[in-house]
């Protein structure tokens, strides 16, 4: 939650700003607000998953814990609390706003998957989780990829099995045969006593939909079955990180009709 009250805190900085310079206001002091609730007409945006309410003299921030049931069963799958973290969406729109002009003369142009042009160095580039390279289009490699296998898979009408080995951290990605197919994923634990606090780190993420700057689906608690419909046409990637205890996962993917 921490990460998300600094996500407020800068947005609304921003916001505040752009207002009072309307009013030809340079500048915004913590012990203005009562003035600038009362005298100034401000519209406030709400930041993602965040409801802005302006009660009296003081600004009232809620957020609602999310988790993502399209294209996910069961739907009730216990998962993270994305609505408490900052997500690279929204440091991306964060510079969009606030560092627009930095890389004005340097845009990425050829990024891929929602890349942008890293406004502290614009000859280089911002990826979001699971793309790197000079224009965002490679898949991050793991550290030792002779022990995940084989990173590239491809989806077919017949199901094939992968065993995700959490004893290593690796990345895969699994392609759609055609762009009116869906790759359907089932993620079965074979040692099911596994129990993974959600506020600890993720272990296991996957990206199943057409937009990959959104975060993907992160299970938690109890590990238990579980099942992803990835977008039609759209690739699925998988990423999982090691763990201090013996778990696996049997991974069963192939493709469906849309």
């Amino acid at each position: 939650m921490i990460q998300r009250l600094i996500y407020w805190s800068i947005d609304m900085r921003y916001q505040i700003t752009k207002c009072l310079n309307k009013y030809g206001k340079m500048e915004f002091l913590a012990d203005s607000i009562i003035d600038l609730l009362t005298h100034y007409y401000c519209e406030f945006v709400n930041p993602r998953e965040t409801t802005v309410n302006i009660n009296y003299n003081l600004l009232e921030f809620s957020g609602l814990k999310s988790q993502k049931e399209l294209g996910i069963d069961p739907s009730n799958l216990e998962q993270r609390d994305y609505s408490a973290e900052i997500s690279f969406r929204d440091v991306k729109s964060l510079n969009e706003n606030i560092c627009k002009n930095s890389c004005a003369s340097k845009p990425c142009k050829n990024c891929k998957n929602y890349g942008y042009a890293n406004p502290r160095n614009c000859k280089t580039n911002i990826c979001p989780f699971f793309f790197d390279g000079t224009y965002c289009d490679k898949l991050m490699t793991p550290k030792r990829p002779d022990y995940c296998g084989d990173s590239s898979l491809t989806a077919t009408s017949s199901k094939k099995i992968h065993v995700l080995d959490l004893n290593a951290e690796c990345f895969y990605k699994i392609k759609s045969p055609s762009k009116s197919k869906k790759v359907r994923v089932k993620f079965t634990p074979i040692i099911s006593s596994v129990h993974w606090d959600c506020k600890r780190y993720k272990i296991l993420e996957i990206k199943y939909n057409t937009d990959k700057s959104k975060d993907g689906v992160m299970p938690c608690g109890k590990m238990k079955e579980f099942t992803v419909t990835g977008s039609k046409g759209t690739d699925v990637l998988i990423y999982h990180y090691k763990i201090a205890q013996e778990f696996k996962i049997k991974m069963e993917y192939q493709s469906v009709r849309s």
